[in-house]
């Protein structure tokens, strides 16, 4: 039996200040993108988010070049 991180994720304002929405401690071996992929339904459809490089391939994220 192997043993997996718990894989956490914060959603911030533009500004940093407020945020919306917490995921911690998630079981499992999962990606940043699967995790984030799971929560999206949570927000407008129409958002667009910023992400680092785990975030490659999602059309709602940008991500760095």
């Amino acid at each position: 039996k192997s043993n997996h991180t718990f894989k956490s994720q914060i959603i911030v304002m533009p500004d940093g200040r407020d945020i919306v929405d917490v995921v911690a401690g998630k079981p499992g071996p999962k990606s940043d993108i699967t995790l984030f992929r799971e929560e999206r339904s949570r927000f407008d459809p129409q958002l667009i988010f910023k992400g680092d490089k785990a975030y490659v391939g999602e059309a709602l994220i940008t991500t760095p070049g």
